[in-house]
């Protein structure tokens, strides 16, 4: 039932072990083990495989779990955000009511389930929470109304334009080449049935997606359908948008998810387009900007500055609803955060002998 996880379930009968086939679980199983009821059983695996199955009412189930308070914080975060997974009705609703939970990192799961299907009552809802709260609650509620307002093309929910100082620079000709081709179909429909639906509330294209390949991952780049037309330059020049998805490729089991966000506004009175890459959870790894001559914009990506990153460099040209991908190069890993030299075995023993002395 789950492309993920396998939920294991309490050891088997001696009949059943002496078949040497480890037993599915059942629908009833996985549901009882989400309301911690099936003993020996993970509770987040059984969450993971309920927001993917085709079950129509497992809304409800996470609905009980999101709202137990004597659940673990952490449970209550997975079915907030699974509950996005679902994207009916019922579950706007549920998640809509669930903004006025107290505990912050649940509430965090809330806005950020809030930014992947919300419309403009949930953004509304939104901005009555996020100046109330702080920490990852507040973070996520500022990026859920980011989301929401791109989705809808609003204005006003821009995200922090990148500084020069934020950039990551890297020469030209300079490291190592990124492998980006038009994707195979074969790999274009496992990659939209692994995302299923209408991930963020938009359409994915077939035609075209890029495959992108380099030492540290592979995935897609999946382009919103809305902008793939011969008029897309000029709705981009007007309103702000989800221009497209990354999605990471698991190469164990041959699946993909979604792991970035290309967001885009209109900039410089019309004749550019700022662009804003974010992760899942808001943070930012690329920023550049589309400069508009005729019915051709060209644009440029370069990494930005955060723990971890390392520079990467992409341009090429977007017209008529065709995105080209010219050059793009990837170079070292950097981490712009000192961190605590690890002790070594001799300097543990040191410390606790002069512990002991002392």
């Amino acid at each position: 039932m789950s492309l993920l996880r396998t939920l294991r379930l309490p050891d088997p009968q001696p009949n059943e072990a002496a078949s040497g086939e480890a037993a599915a679980p059942t629908l009833r199983q996985i549901r009882d083990a989400v309301r911690g009821k099936l003993e020996g059983a993970s509770r987040a695996d059984a969450v993971e495989q309920l927001a993917a199955s085709d079950y129509p009412n497992k809304h409800r189930d996470l609905e009980v779990l999101l709202d137990d308070e004597s659940a673990p914080s952490r449970l209550r975060y997975l079915a907030a955000v699974s509950l996005a997974r679902a994207d009916t009705r019922a579950a706007h609703q549920i998640l809509l009511r669930a903004t006025t939970v107290k505990d912050p990192r649940v509430l965090a799961g809330v806005m950020r389930a809030l930014g992947q299907i919300g419309g403009k009552t949930a953004l509304d809802a939104i901005n009555n929470v996020g100046p109330n709260v702080s920490g990852s609650a507040r973070a996520q509620a500022e990026f859920a109304a980011i989301l929401i307002a791109h989705r809808l093309g609003l204005d006003g929910y821009a995200p922090r334009a990148t500084a020069p100082a934020d950039v990551l620079e890297l020469p030209p000709e300079s490291g190592a080449r990124l492998r980006i081709r038009r994707a195979l179909m074969t790999e274009v429909e496992r990659s939209l049935v692994s995302l299923g639906g209408r991930p963020y509330g938009i359409e994915l294209a077939e035609h075209p997606m890029y495959e992108f390949r380099c030492d540290r991952c592979s995935g897609m780049i999946m382009l919103n359908r809305d902008y793939t037309d011969g008029e897309a330059l000029g709705v981009l020049r007007r309103r702000s948008a989800i221009f497209a998805i990354g999605a990471l490729r698991n190469d164990t089991l041959g699946t993909y998810s979604v792991a970035a966000l290309f967001l885009t506004a209109p900039s410089g009175a019309g004749d550019k387009i700022a662009i804003s890459v974010h992760l899942t959870n808001g943070d930012r790894v690329f920023g550049g900007e589309a400069a508009i001559s005729g019915d051709t914009a060209r644009w440029t990506l370069h990494a930005v500055r955060r723990l971890g990153a390392f520079p990467i460099r992409a341009e090429g040209e977007f017209k008529s609803g065709h995105l080209a991908i010219g050059d793009a190069w990837s170079g070292t890993r950097i981490v712009h955060q000192a961190r605590p030299a690890l002790l070594n075995t001799d300097s543990v023993r040191d410390l606790r002998q002069h512990s002991k002395r002392g």
